[in-house]
């Protein structure tokens, strides 16, 4: 028999699917990991004259081995990125070296006795390069534990670095605790960072909310952020644009582009700082 459906039962809403975010933890540097046995290496050039060392593995199965967490194993066997679980941080990608670049030609002294940070860290070269040029304290964070004890790490002790100087940090954005973690890193009560790095991370426009409220609790007021990516990002919908866009509707920030590649795949670097 035809009815209007005036009395039938209403549709339930579908439950959407809890996301695990990967929880955030302070990773303790062991000297196995900042000096691994037998580590090999390779050099990176950063501009004329400048290099860093990267440690390298022979093979994709030789750096597996070294990955303990089964979801990011799976990950890096198969793709350069897959969301919310692996963001590419065994890679080195093209605005590290730009912002590498920019903090020698540009910022070689604002850096002197300044506590950093680097969102997204990787390799780890942005504030490697930082340290060297006279920062106090520097901040790694990036998702993937395995990321810095694995690669971060080892790049400190082939480049150098004093371990004492340094936090590194895992974790989502988006999880509980980051923040205060990131806050407290290196220092007896909770400071705030006179600078803070991020490259290649605005090429997905769902992550910008999460990186922007990172950057507007851990800025100080006096502080600046330097974000360096591609104009496009074709096929994942973030752009240098659109991200630019998103901070200026905040309405929270000053931006400036500081540095610019026309040639090839186009990059640049913004310069963030508080409105007054």
């Amino acid at each position: 028999m035809f009815q209007f459906g005036f009395f039938d039962e209403p549709k339930k809403e579908e439950k959407k699917p809890v996301l695990k975010l990967i929880p955030t933890s302070l990773v303790k540097l062991s000297h196995s990991a900042v000096y691994p046995k037998d580590v090999q290496h390779i050099p990176v050039n950063i501009k004329q004259g400048v290099q860093l060392k990267k440690r390298k593995f022979s093979n994709k199965e030789s750096l597996l081995q070294e990955i303990s967490d089964s979801s990011l194993k799976d990950a890096v066997s198969d793709v350069d990125v897959r969301n919310d679980v692996y963001e590419g941080g065994f890679k080195i990608w093209e605005s590290t070296i730009d912002m590498c670049q920019l903090l020698i030609e540009k910022m070689s002294n604002e850096l002197v006795g300044k506590r950093v940070l680097d969102l997204g860290c990787g390799h780890g070269f942005v504030n490697i390069t930082a340290l060297k040029l006279g920062c106090e304290h520097a901040v790694f964070q990036d998702l993937n534990a395995d990321v810095l004890k694995v690669m971060t790490a080892a790049n400190l002790g082939l480049n150098d670095v004093l371990p004492e100087t340094t936090s590194l940090v895992a974790g989502d954005w988006r999880s509980p605790g980051l923040l205060n973690m990131l806050l407290n890193a290196g220092v007896q009560q909770s400071t705030k960072f006179d600078f803070i790095f991020t490259c290649e991370t605005i090429y997905r426009e769902d992550c910008y909310e999460s990186l922007c409220k990172v950057l507007e609790n851990c800025l100080s007021r006096k502080g600046f952020c330097f974000v360096g990516g591609k104009r496009f990002y074709f096929g994942v919908g973030g752009s240098m644009d659109s991200f630019v866009k998103y901070v200026k509707n905040r309405n929270l920030f000053n931006v400036e582009v500081v540095w610019s590649l026309n040639e090839g795949v186009s990059r640049d670097i913004i310069k963030l700082t508080w409105k007054s």
